[in-house]
C-alpha cells in the first residue's frame, strides 16, 4: 500500500532539512602514533588504551615516530592515507628546560628492561619511547605537534612511561594537550605545575586510565596544531616520555543543539500529519 501523496509532500522537505543539519559521517578518523625504535607488529597492534576502551575498534595501522619530523606518508588507523597530516617532534631547549623546541631532536630508546610484561610485552606500542635527558633527575619535557588535523574536538589517549623502571616505583608522568598556532618554541612554565592529567605508571597487566595511560580532550580551530607534551613529576623520574598517542575525532557526535533541532522536526512532522489527516465527514 503506497503512502498518501500528502505524506510525501511533507516528508520530502523535512528529510532534506534533516540531512542538511546532520553532522558528517560517524566514522571518525583515528591517528595512532608509536614512539621509539621498535615497530608494533602482529597482535600487539591491538594492544592499546583505545582498543581496550572500544573493544569493537580493531584498526591496526600504527605510525612509527622517532627523532625526525614526518611530513608525509602517515596513515590513519584503518590504513588509509592521512593526507596533509604532519608530526613534528620536540624536546626541552638547551637554553631552558621549560621551553619545548621543535628545532632539536629527542632520543629514541628501546626501554623495557623491567616493565616488559602484560600490556608492555613484545612489540607493544607502550613499551619503548622518545625522551630527552641523560638521567632520571634531569628535568626535561618531550612532545609532538600534529598538524593538518581538521577543526573539531578530539580525544587523545597517551602512554608515557620509562619502562626501564619497575611499575609502582614512583615514576609518575604529567601530560598536556594544547591547541597551538605553530611549531614555534613553546614556553611550558605556566603549565608544568599543574598537569592536565597524570599517570602513576603502576600497572602492567591491563590498560587502566590514570594507572598507565591518560585521556585528554582538545578542540582545534582551522589550521591549528595539536601539541602534546609530557614531564616527569617525581624525583625518581623528571624526564618527559612519550610511548604512544592515539588521536580520535569526536566531532561526528551530534551537538545538543542538533539533537534538539531534529526532535523539533519530528514534532512538526507529527503535527502536520494530524492537521492533514482527513476526518470522517470528509470521507462521507
Amino acid at each position: 500500500m503506497h503512502p498518501p501523496r500528502f505524506l510525501l509532500h511533507i516528508a520530502g522537505p523535512v528529510l532534506l532539512t534533516a540531512l542538511a543539519i546532520l553532522p558528517p559521517s560517524a566514522t571518525a578518523s583515528t591517528l595512532m602514533l608509536d614512539f621509539g625504535p621498535t615497530a608494533v607488529t602482529g597482535d600487539d597492534r591491538i594492544v592499546s588504551p583505545y582498543h581496550t576502551v572500544i573493544p569493537t575498534f580493531t584498526d591496526t595501522a600504527w605510525n612509527q615516530v622517532q627523532t625526525s619530523a614526518i611530513t608525509s606518508g602517515l596513515l590513519y588507523s584503518d590504513g588509509t592515507a592521512a593526507t596533509g597530516i604532519t608530526v613534528s617532534v620536540g624536546r626541552s631547549s638547551s637554553l631552558a628546560w621549560q621551553t619545548l623546541t621543535f628545532a632539536g631532536a629527542p632520543s629514541s630508546i628501546a626501554l623495557g628492561t623491567n616493565s616488559n610484561t602484560g600490556v608492555f610485552a613484545g612489540t607493544s606500542a607502550g613499551r619503548d619511547a622518545i625522551n630527552y635527558g641523560a638521567s632520571t633527575t634531569t628535568t626535561t619535557v618531550v612532545g609532538v605537534a600534529v598538524g593538518g588535523l581538521a577543526a573539531g574536538t578530539y580525544d587523545i589517549y597517551i602512554v608515557g612511561y620509562n619502562t626501564n623502571n619497575t611499575a609502582a616505583s614512583s615514576v609518575d608522568m604529567g601530560f598536556w594537550a594544547l591547541a597551538t598556532s605553530s611549531t614555534a618554541n613553546l614556553d611550558t612554565t605556566t603549565y608544568l605545575s599543574s598537569p592536565q592529567a597524570a599517570s602513576t605508571n603502576s600497572v602492567t597487566g591491563s590498560w587502566i586510565e590514570g594507572s598507565n595511560y591518560v585521556k585528554l580532550s582538545v578542540t582545534l580551530a582551522a589550521n591549528q596544531y595539536m601539541t602534546i607534551f609530557s614531564h616527569g613529576t617525581t624525583s625518581d623520574e623528571m624526564r618527559g616520555f612519550l610511548n604512544s598517542v592515539q588521536i580520535v575525532s569526536t566531532s561526528s557526535i551530534p551537538e545538543p543543539s542538533t539533537t534538539a533541532v531534529l526532535s523539533g522536526l519530528g514534532i512538526l512532522v507529527f503535527a502536520s500529519l494530524v492537521r492533514r489527516r482527513p476526518n470522517r465527514q470528509d470521507r462521507s
